[in-house]
């Protein structure tokens, strides 16, 4: 009864096989661990229970006929549940008294959780060797244990021992001390520190400014055995995220400082404006005109005798089709007044879902004004040529008039000439 109590309530699969690998009694632990029940195992050897391509199940047999030569074997082996599941266990074999015959006693432990540990293990120590970023171990007393080569490069040393064995805390510059307990602290609490900011001394006793995250280390049963930490050297993401606010900055100035309207239109409305598009179209203020709908800034109709609404869309399409768009438009003011602007549409994003146009309005109104006076002068010039021609006209066919006649009196004293001196001729000989 002892025997059969500890048999059934031991929490590894138990198996007593004869010579041959046939069971002929399996524990509780074996039901459990396949999901058959216990008279399916009886007389059945184990490749029933050997998970397909996975297993030597001559080398196997060689192990069970060793076991019950009084040679102990131990080995891995893939087993597969009732539901199909496959799994990996370590089986141990030997040479036992069952019922007073000779026969084989195996235990079978499922190592399942330890495989995915190793496994976890084993892509953990890749990340931690193959990792860009610095990577620091230290045990529960602050005590680097290990790092991985990204740390040599940043800390400026080839050789490990530089770093093993020193306490992490005397990496930190003595400025941020301070900063690096309460970020312990915080670590103790909630289990981890995420993306704190220190500068850390160099082996050449230089500075670099760091982003930190720690998180503690469990072991097997959940209890803190350490420390890790990632560091990533920020300089020049600093650099570049200053660099990038400076931008920002230069940019908004331009944008509220420009004397033309600046527009952002996000899928058909207006989402930000400068205060000179407040002041054109004259608004009380910014949040006014941006709770404004774009129709209710045009008039019904264009210049060309087309609806706005129309031309809306077929502007529209030429913009987000081209990437930009310039032309003349009339816009109304808040107040009802139509005046002219030119209108350049530039298209920063362009899918379905995600319509972005930066968009600079220009008043011309002068230049409409100095273009119609410029007209109304050409036009008035025309007038003056055509008069001052037709005054030409007038003149030089009178001119031509008194040429004509002018000639043929020359004509007629020439004639009048010849014949007097025709005559004095004769008169002569006489």
């Amino acid at each position: 009864k002892n025997y059969r109590d500890i048999f059934n309530n031991a929490t590894d699969a138990i198996y007593i096989q004869d010579r041959g690998g046939r069971f002929l009694d399996v524990n509780q632990g074996a039901v459990d661990m396949y999901g058959y029940p216990k008279e399916f195992f009886l007389g059945k050897i184990p490749e029933f229970l050997s998970a397909p391509g996975k297993n030597d199940m001559k080398k196997i047999i060689g192990f069970v006929e060793d076991a019950f030569k009084g040679k102990s074997r131990q080995y891995d082996f893939w087993g597969i549940r009732k539901n199909g599941e496959v799994f990996p266990k370590i089986v141990r074999s030997q040479k036992g008294v069952y019922m007073g015959k000779e026969v084989i006693i195996t235990f079978a432990i499922d190592i399942t959780e330890r495989k995915k540990m190793e496994e976890e293990l084993i892509r953990l120590s890749n990340a931690f060797r193959m990792s860009i970023d610095s990577v620091v171990i230290s045990d529960l007393e602050g005590k680097i244990t290990d790092v991985n080569e990204a740390t040599l490069k940043m800390y400026g040393t080839d050789d490990k021992a530089n770093l093993i064995g020193k306490n992490s805390f005397d990496i930190f510059a003595p400025e941020d001390k301070v900063k690096a307990v309460a970020g312990m602290r915080e670590l103790m609490g909630k289990g981890y520190s995420k993306d704190k900011k220190y500068n850390v001394i160099l082996k050449d006793g230089s500075k670099i400014f760091v982003e930190m995250s720690i998180s503690i280390m469990k072991g097997m049963k959940g209890e803190p055995i350490g420390f890790v930490g990632i560091t990533r050297d920020i300089a020049n993401r600093t650099q570049a995220e200053n660099l990038l606010v400076q931008s920002e900055k230069k940019y908004r100035d331009l944008f509220e400082k420009s004397e033309d309207a600046i527009l952002i239109i996000h899928n058909g409305k207006f989402v930000d404006c400068n205060q000179a598009t407040v002041n054109m179209l004259r608004y009380n203020n910014k949040e006014e005109f941006l709770n404004t709908h774009p129709s209710e800034l045009s008039p019904e109709k264009q210049p060309d005798g087309k609806m706005s609404f129309t031309r809306v869309n077929e502007i529209l399409k030429i913009a987000l089709k081209n990437g930009s768009h310039r032309f003349e438009w009339n816009h109304k003011k808040s107040d009802g007044e139509i005046f002219p602007v030119e209108v350049l549409l530039t298209a920063i994003f362009t899918d379905e879902k995600k319509q972005i146009l930066y968009t600079v309005w220009r008043d011309i109104t002068q230049r409409k004004q100095a273009e119609e006076e410029l007209n109304k002068y050409r036009e008035h010039l025309e007038e003056l040529v055509k008069e001052r021609t037709a005054e030409l006209e007038e003149k030089n066919a009178k001119l031509e008039y008194f040429n004509k006649l002018f000639v043929g009196r020359e004509f007629r004293i020439k004639e009048l000439r010849d014949k007097v001196k025709e005559l004095e001729e004769k008169i002569s000989d006489i």
